[in-house]
């Protein structure tokens, strides 16, 4: 595990802790803590093993591997924030909102002021779709889900989406209680690789969740999944979605 820190200029906010998604190169969510920065908070990114060029290899890594990085990560940012009394928010992309979430149960959703959830893999579509992993896996084993400067690693075997589809499994009993703590889900109709009417159908079933539907304008992927930054989104797309999440950690 790695992680990357991005201090504001002034006294912070609050403190965001970021997980990024399956085989998305981490330093892709690099505007993102940027951005939040600026907005002063405090921001740590984890770089889970098979993302951060440290020897272990992507397809030798588990769900118990990413759950205790996971956990350990969450815990030294929590820590420190409430010995200086300020809030924790826990901010996951896609796999990242998953395996954000097992760590929160596991520390105490309470302790957490809220989440930020980016296309989060509470329930996927794609790996467990026999027409899709027959049609389409050859090329997923090959390029992965993210194109070109997106990816961290060129070829992925089955083990890390083994991990994704245990860690789901093990976070559905805990939904329930997480849809009780306050959240900002980001999410596209057309994403091919989480459910996202899933993630829509969970607006009846709580009253602590906002929603911002998003359009992801990525070309030229195998497989269609939301990518946030300025470059994909475009400016105005991406600042507009930064502001919803400033504004509601400022709320909560």
């Amino acid at each position: 595990m790695q992680i990357s820190s991005f201090s504001p200029q002034t006294a912070p906010k609050g403190v965001f802790v970021v997980f990024h998604g399956l085989n998305l190169d981490p330093a892709q969510m690099h505007e993102i803590c940027q951005t939040l920065a600026k907005a002063s908070y405090e921001v740590h990114l984890v770089a889970l093993s098979g993302h951060k060029g440290d020897g272990i290899g992507i397809n030798e890594v588990d769900v118990g591997l990413w759950m205790e990085e996971s956990r350990k990560a969450l815990e030294d940012a929590l820590e420190s924030a409430e010995q200086r009394c300020l809030p924790c928010f826990c901010f996951g992309y896609s796999m990242g909102a998953a395996f954000g979430c097992l760590a929160a149960v596991s520390l105490g959703l309470m302790r957490l002021k809220g989440f930020v959830f980016l296309s989060p893999a509470f329930e996927t579509q794609v790996f467990l779709t026999p027409w899709i992993m027959l049609k389409r896996l050859p090329r997923v084993l090959q390029t992965s889900l993210n194109i070109g400067a997106y990816r961290y690693n060129a070829r992925l075997g089955l083990m890390p989406y083994f991990a994704v589809s245990k860690a789901i499994q093990k976070l559905r009993p805990h939904l329930p209680e997480l849809l009780k703590r306050p959240a900002l889900v980001a999410y596209d109709l057309e994403d091919e690789v989480v459910n996202p009417r899933f993630v829509a159908s969970l607006t009846v079933r709580t009253t602590t969740w906002r929603f911002h539907e998003i359009k992801d304008r990525t070309a030229n992927c195998p497989i269609h999944h939301l990518v946030v930054n300025s470059e994909v989104l475009g400016e105005d797309t991406f600042q507009e979605l930064m502001h919803a999440i400033t504004q509601f950690a400022e709320e909560e």
